[in-house]
């Protein structure tokens, strides 16, 4: 297997989302790997003192959490490729892969990548079909997993971004920039988030499969908004997905996050929603699982 690096962004409010990264590649792919981070000062106290981290602050300020088209978010897009530069520029690796600090594995994705020869390996957001017309805007590709074996890439992608810094524009402009590489893509089993269920709305959210490898959830954020409630939910519905496994890491995975939640909210949701996940009815003409929590 190539000499693979990893690259990521963490500000002080995602640091606890991290944390639960690091451990779910550790627990998957062991521990011979090294991070490349981009973080703000207050992040880099804590990141320092983790073992085969290189942190390089980017930032004397806390950023709080953002969403898409408000400055603080295009900032920290464009550290996701000066992450990517910062492992290139160590000599030490074959190949890249940027992870979203929210990402989770539940399992190994790595070797399986590294049996391919493209020089990207990205995920479709695999959108619903009832979502299809939002493409142009949310990019047809996902921005939070890009394994990339040419250290070409990210400077044409920091170009494209930069070249149109709007929202979601570091994500949309990844179909221009893949273009001119060879690309491998992902299955619907990797980088799994809410906005494949065509009624997450309603927090319904489409079954996630027992072969999924990644899911693509944030955790710790406190809902001050329906965006906020819908993401909270669907971290619900992945915890579900953990409690219900088999995978002994699985549940490694699930006390960590309890763990780590201050507010102990997913512990007493968990507890009061103790029951198997329910059946509900198919939506919108789809042929997928939809699940709906009791």
């Amino acid at each position: 297997m190539p000499n693979v690096a990893l690259a990521t962004v963490v500000t002080f409010p995602m640091l606890p989302e991290f944390m639960v990264l690091r451990l779910s590649f550790h627990l998957f792919h062991g521990y011979d790997f090294r991070w490349f981070i981009r973080c703000d000062r207050e992040s880099e106290k804590r990141l320092c003192a983790l073992n085969g981290v290189t942190a390089v602050v980017y930032t004397e300020q806390t950023p709080p959490r953002s969403a898409p088209g408000e400055a603080a978010f295009n900032e920290i897009a464009l550290q996701k490729m000066n992450a990517m530069a910062d492992a290139w520029s160590s000599g030490s690796c074959d190949a890249v892969v940027f992870l979203d600090a929210d990402l989770i594995f539940t399992a190994d994705l790595i070797s399986e990548i590294a049996a391919t020869s493209s020089d990207l390996v990205l995920t479709p957001n695999y959108l619903p079909p009832a979502a299809e017309a939002l493409q142009p805007f949310h990019g047809h590709f996902n921005a939070g997993f890009i394994w990339t074996t040419t250290p070409a890439f990210h400077d044409r992608w920091r170009e494209a971004f930069q070249s149109r810094r709007w929202e979601l524009s570091d994500q949309v402009s990844l179909s221009d920039v893949a273009a001119g590489f060879t690309v491998f893509s992902l299955g619907p089993t990797a980088n799994v988030g809410f906005w494949r269920s065509e009624n997450a709305h309603l927090f319904d959210f489409v079954r996630i499969d027992d072969a999924c490898s990644c899911l693509h959830v944030h955790l710790f954020q406190h809902p001050e908004s329906g965006r906020g409630w819908l993401e909270k939910m669907f971290a619900l519905h992945c915890l579900r997905f953990l409690k219900l496994s088999l995978e002994g890491r699985h549940i490694l995975l699930l006390k960590e996050i309890v763990t780590l939640d201050d507010s102990r909210w997913y512990q007493k949701s968990l507890d009061l929603s103790g029951n198997p996940l329910k059946k509900s009815p198919r939506l919108g003409g789809s042929d997928q699982e939809v699940y709906r929590y009791p």
